[in-house]
């Protein structure tokens, strides 16, 4: 899996858990625009869900930046899956 993404502001350079299926890692983005790349060996594993925990997901009006109040921990830009 390939990950392009933008973190939002509390959760810079802090974890975030990436879970399919069983399986679980972590990784972090930095400032600005970030590519990771993961693999998972699924092996048969059937998985019919993505889970992308961010550490501290916080709203633009929470943090004073303005009203909007949906909660944000990265935002996607692109997202590749490979075998």
């Amino acid at each position: 899996m390939v990950l392009k993404a933008r973190s939002f502001v509390p959760n810079v350079d802090q974890d975030i858990v990436v879970k399919i299926g069983s399986h679980e890692q972590t990784f972090k983005l930095k400032q600005g625009v970030s590519e990771v790349t993961l693999g998972f060996d699924l092996g048969s594993e059937s998985v019919n869900s993505i889970e992308l925990l961010p550490h501290d997901a916080k709203s633009p009006a929470e943090l004073g930046i303005n009203g909007d109040t949906r909660k944000l921990g990265l935002g996607f830009i692109q997202l590749r899956f490979f075998q």
